[in-house]
């Protein structure tokens, strides 16, 4: 494996890894999204 292909397959696993990170503080932080989401869609039926 070459010195870029190495620097980039960090890079991209540090890139997901982030990703991740944030989707989970948004996911698990106070839970607004989705209690809204499910709220309006009881609400609807």
């Amino acid at each position: 494996m070459s010195k870029a292909n190495a620097i980039a397959l960090i890079v991209i696993i540090l890139v997901l890894c982030a990703g991740a990170a944030a989707l989970y503080r948004l996911d698990t932080g106070r839970g607004d999204r989705t209690s809204g989401s499910v709220s309006a869609r009881s609400a609807s039926d």
